[in-house]
């Protein structure tokens, strides 16, 4: 038997490797972290880490290491995926973070953006928010408000992300993650659908119908007793009023407000086609940075867990732990990653708090993917 000294030292020896080893590894881990910073991807690559684990532990020739191969190298992993999230968020808090008491909807000669056209409910809900003394831009697509707002066309963007009745805006969800932007309000409106033709027009004229889908799932009963008559899916309730009015013949439709009915000078078929007499829409008011004070008491994040028995639940228990109302949770698939998915989660609470610093914190310790994505006010009122 050999002196348990020489043993020692021969572990010191092996330590000293494994910590240059080390401090190699975490320099690439790095590299991987800026390089996914810069293409918006996520931590965690479960197909990437399943190969890393089988290919390395496959190298074992005692059998009855495997199990433990297994332990250090998924340890090893969780370590580089920690460190990455620093790596991504580093100049996140000094750039984007801001502390102001004053009301930035407040400010003199803002520059706002919004999807649709004149009309739209996207507008509705910005003049309703900001009123109407700012300048105005409106984009064609969702995406190119975020576009504007990244070119530095605009001071703030006004997107749906929910609706009562239906659910999500999906593509809203998606493009948060994408650009890093922060949601610093939000406005909820009541939403209308009517029916509109061009003067004169009756509703057994009609053999197509536009809309947004969120339109037509929102007055799917109304439309499911007409017959022979197409549903069109558009860019957005007002743009498909325009396009009626540009068209001007009886057999085309369009379900959006009255609001736009006036604009586009076209007539209410049918009043008051939604599913749901109470059918309201939430809106997002979208900023590059956080504007944080005393009276903000909603936080929105998205994250990530491993693809493994009891991940989720061992990220949302922070919620129970430190007495935070969770109140709401959306999933979206992560591209490129069957299965696999992003939570977005809406709780109430301030960040100045000392509970939600600590849920913050355990929160990102025990996720693959995370990210602040908005600190605002909670809007009093059926919306919520």
């Amino acid at each position: 038997m050999g002196d348990i000294e020489q043993y020692r030292k021969s572990i010191d020896d092996i330590d000293k490797k494994i910590i240059e080893l080390f401090q190699e590894r975490m320099e690439v881990v790095t590299k991987v972290a800026r390089y996914k910073k810069e293409n918006n991807l996520p931590i965690y690559n479960g197909n990437r880490e399943d190969q890393v684990i089988e290919k390395n532990v496959s190298r074992i020739e005692d059998d009855s290491l495997k199990p433990f191969a297994r332990e250090f190298i998924l340890s090893m992993m969780d370590i580089s995926k920690k460190y990455q999230s620093v790596e991504l968020s580093k100049g996140e808090a000094s750039s984007s973070y801001i502390n102001e008491e004053k009301p930035f909807y407040k400010e003199k000669d803002l520059r706002l953006g919004y999807q649709g056209v004149n009309g739209s409910y996207s507008e509705e809900a910005l003049l309703s928010f900001f009123g109407d003394k700012h300048k105005t831009s409106n984009y064609e697509r969702f995406e190119d408000v975020f576009e504007a707002l990244n070119k530095n066309e605009i001071d703030f963007g006004v997107l749906p992300i929910e609706n009562s009745s239906t659910g999500a805006v999906k593509e809203v969800y998606d493009l948060l993650r994408k650009y890093g932007f922060f949601i610093v309000a939000e406005k909820c409106i009541k939403i209308e659908h009517h029916l509109l033709g061009i003067e004169g027009a009756k509703e057994e004229d009609l053999r197509e119908i536009y809309s947004h889908p969120q339109g037509f799932e929102q007055c799917s009963v109304y439309l499911n007793n007409l017959k022979d008559v197409k549903s069109i899916p558009y860019f957005n309730t007002a743009i498909s009023a325009e396009h009626v009015s540009k068209e001007g013949i009886k057999e085309k439709g369009a379900i959006a407000s009255k609001r736009a009915a006036d604009i586009f000078n076209l007539s209410v078929i049918k009043e008051g086609i939604s599913n749901e007499e109470d059918n309201f829409t939430r809106f997002i008011i979208v900023g590059k940075n956080i504007i944080n004070n005393s009276s903000n008491n909603k936080i929105s994040v998205v994250f990530a867990v491993e693809n493994k028995a009891g991940a989720l639940f061992n990220a949302l228990k922070w919620f129970s732990v430190n007495n935070l109302n969770m109140i709401k949770i959306e999933s979206r698939p992560i591209a490129k990653e069957p299965w696999k998915y992003f939570f977005y989660i809406d709780f109430e609470g301030n960040i100045k708090d000392i509970v939600v610093k600590d849920l913050l914190e355990s929160f990102e310790k025990s996720s693959s993917y995370f990210k602040l994505l908005g600190v605002y006010r909670r809007e009093l009122d059926v919306c919520n």
